[in-house]
């Protein structure tokens, strides 16, 4: 048989079967690799083929021809290594584990379309190269209804609430209901009041939804729960502006699937962009429904884990939520995927296995013969333009649910503001703040910047701090430098490097937390919260940041594009933009668009309930097209804009590119690699090679880096198995490469 393996190798391996039962089609098995044993899925069963690779250990005997230059043929004997069943843990009697077949040709479809390893699918879905720990049984408190032994007046509260309200899956969460200390329920259970007992299985029983949606939500649900009833694979592009209810379609749809007796395991995915949405999201979605769905993203401890994975093929994970690597998981059952905030570029793994996830998502919803429903306020430009030519189903939400209205945009131009120096919030953003605060309104302040500076220059002799291992420069970040790219981090140095000067280094530029400084100065009186990696790097953080907001104890909030992330504030009425220009200068194709995408994002979280709201954008450049559209609202005109200059050069939508990056310790040898493979293209019409060029982030991780980056008209993986088929690199150098890449750093 034919085993992929969750390994960083370039192609199947070859195993004997050891076992009575014959072996089957995506079936698991144990298989050794080197000293270690893996989790592999059965790709191929040779059925007396030769074998493709040589392992020796203890199995069936193979006969293969060698032939060695200047000797005559040879017989080469070796025996394969031994693959072994793995069997479903908690089933009883035993069976053998075997990937569902739409999930398991999607393991093959994404690793052989992104020109990865055969088993870098099978590895993103598996921990550590096998499956995940055999799943722990829940258990849950409840009441011995008959206890007759002595307890306290709180006991006595506390057995009482668990008889009524029970049972309660933690002690924690009964000591919460009770009101007392968990030092109460444990005298209980020691007692035998209570007393825990294995959770049975119920049935999921969501909450009547008492939601009335707008007529155009009620469409766009309908839509998509009628490709769903009828097995039928459909993308839809729900278009809505910020604040539209685009949540409440697909929860109705999701409804609907929940309420479907006839198919009591149907399965619903929702991909969210960031971990740091992700408790505002559950919230909402447990008052809708009333109860938790299965999460799964980086974050999530093991036991979550274990019950998110094993219940996505059984069918128990009837809602999951997460990150794009829930993609993987071995759903049984799917019958709607959601991609929420489609356009996110966080969707895109750059590194190591590259693939998109909102793409893959489309793959995944393809295979599963379901829809899939792409949804954002802001469309790439991609699946816009899909969407005008028809390959989508073009779902529109033209206006805010409820009586908010979308809020007002002006720019600030900086060319004609005088502001002193090392300060970045102008008189005209000033004064705004001041009257949202005295209005008992709340502030958001966007820079799509973390640190206190990006700069860190020496005033004597003009030295740059920069990365010893990256071509970047150090942040300061308070008291100490940080690499924003391989980590490191250094103290604050009390002199120059270069000239040896105390004193002389001075920070440049504005991150988030110089921001949020010279907001407590200028607002002392005003309670004031950052929203960036610093400060936020787990889920609770971030739920303890929204319920502060919502509560109206903070007053102003300082962020990044994590502000920008689909949260819903009842009374943040100001949104004001420190540098509108920033994403302008990357120099890619895409560099407008993600201005716009993000700008219009941050811009919508102002005035979502009754309070109209207002946008301030501080910019060098106001006469820009994509302020233009900004202001005016008209993100079509701006879309027509991108989609034309995009036809004229020929890259996508209306033409594909791939990447490849050489990479390696020496750069003279990565440059020769670079521009040898270069000069090995295939000819083929309507194709252009670029480069090699240096990648604008030359030095990562102590590799350098040079690029080429390939378009043509049509899928380039015959052409990438031809040219790369033939290409020698020297040793040391590496060449990954990125099919339809997002980022060109």
């Amino acid at each position: 048989m034919r085993v992929a393996v969750p390994l960083y190798l370039p192609k199947a391996l070859d195993y004997a079967w050891e076992d009575a039962t014959p072996p089957q089609l995506y079936q698991v098995v144990a298989v050794p690799v080197g000293t270690k044993t893996y989790h592999g899925m059965v790709v191929k069963i040779l059925e007396g083929e030769a074998p493709s690779d040589e392992p020796a250990a203890p199995a069936e005997e193979f006969t293969l021809e060698a032939t060695p230059a200047e000797s005559k043929p040879k017989k080469k004997k070796f025996k394969l290594k031994p693959a072994k069943p793995v069997g479903i843990p908690l089933e009883k009697p035993t069976q053998n584990m075997h990937f569902p077949t739409a999930t398991a040709k999607f393991y093959e479809w994404v690793s052989r379309y992104n020109f990865s390893f055969p088993g870098e699918g099978l590895r993103a879905a598996l921990q550590a190269g096998k499956l995940p720990p055999e799943p722990t049984p829940e258990t849950e408190l409840v009441a011995h209804v008959a206890f007759d032994g002595k307890m306290t007046p709180l006991q006595q509260k506390v057995h009482k609430i668990c008889i009524e309200s029970g049972p309660f899956e933690s002690q924690a969460q009964l000591a919460v209901a009770a009101d007392c200390s968990s030092g109460v329920v444990k005298a209980l259970l020691d007692k035998g009041a209570i007393h825990e007992v294995e959770a049975s299985l119920r049935t999921i029983e969501p909450t009547p939804s008492n939601v009335t949606l707008g007529a155009d939500q009620a469409h766009a649900a309908n839509s998509v729960i009628a490709s769903m009833n009828d097995k039928r694979f459909t993308s839809f592009l729900l278009d809505g502006v910020t604040g539209s209810g685009k949540t409440e379609v697909y929860f109705e749809v999701i409804q609907h699937m929940l309420e479907n007796q006839d198919e009591p395991d149907g399965q619903a995915l929702v991909l969210l962009p960031e971990i740091s949405l992700t408790p505002q999201w559950l919230d909402r979605f447990e008052k809708r429904f009333g109860f938790k769905p299965n999460v799964w993203h980086s974050a999530i401890g093991q036991g979550p884990r274990k019950k998110t994975w094993w219940g996505a093929l059984d069918g128990t994970s009837r809602v999951v939520v997460g990150a794009r690597s829930a993609l993987f998981l071995p759903f049984v059952n799917l019958k709607l995927i959601v991609v929420d905030e489609e356009h996110d570029p966080s969707y895109k793994q750059e590194e190591c296995f590259r693939y998109s996830g909102r793409d893959m998502a489309i793959v995944r919803a393809s295979l599963a013969k379901c829809p899939v429903l792409l949804a954002s306020a802001t469309p790439s430009l991609e699946s816009w333009h899909n969407a005008q030519q028809g390959r989508y189903t073009l779902l529109p939400l033209t206006s805010r649910y409820g009586n908010a209205t979308m809020p007002d945009i002006q720019t600030i131009d900086l060319t004609k503001t005088p502001m002193k120096a090392d300060t970045y919030v102008s008189s005209q953003l000033r004064a705004a703040i001041a009257k949202t605060l005295e209005e008992g309104q709340q502030v958001a302040l966007f820079l799509n910047r973390r640190g206190f500076a990006p700069l860190l220059i020496c005033r004597s002799c003009g030295h740059r701090v920069n990365c010893p291992s990256c071509s970047a420069s150090l942040v300061v970040h308070g008291p100490k430098l940080q690499c924003h790219h391989c980590g490191l981090t250094e103290p604050y140095p009390e002199e120059c490097s270069q000239c040896h000067k105390p004193d002389t280094l001075h920070p440049f530029g504005p991150g988030t937390r110089k921001v949020m400084q010279e907001v407590q100065d200028l607002f002392p009186e005003a309670r004031v919260a950052a929203v960036d990696r610093d400060s936020i790097n787990t889920p609770e953080e971030m739920r303890d940041i929204v319920q502060r907001m919502q509560t109206q104890q903070l007053d102003i909030l300082v962020g990044t594009q994590m502000l920008a992330k689909g949260h819903d504030f009842d009374h943040l009425t100001l949104v004001g933009v420190i540098d509108a220009d920033m994403g302008l200068a990357h120099g890619d194709l895409r560099a407008a668009e993600r201005t716009f995408q993000l700008l219009t994002q941050v811009a919508g979280r102002a005035g979502r309930r009754d309070i109209k709201g207002r946008v301030l954008l501080q910019t060098h450049t106001p006469e820009h097209p994509l302020f233009k559209a900004l202001i005016g609202m008209d993100r079509d005109a701006f879309l027509n804009l991108e989609l034309r200059g995009r036809q004229f050069t020929g890259f996508p939508p209306f033409g594909r590119l791939t990447a490849l990056i050489l990479s390696g310790e020496s750069e003279n040898a990565v440059t020769a690699a670079a521009r040898k493979l270069a000069t090995t293209l295939p000819t083929r019409e309507k194709t252009t090679l670029y480069g090699p060029a240096p990648a604008p982030l030359l030095k990562l991780r102590d590799n350098y880096r040079y690029r080429l980056l390939l378009r043509s008209a049509e899928a380039p993986h015959e052409l990438l198995r031809e040219w790369l088929g033939q290409a020698e690199l020297p040793k040391g150098v590496r060449v990954d490469v990125d099919i339809d890449p997002q980022s060109f750093f």
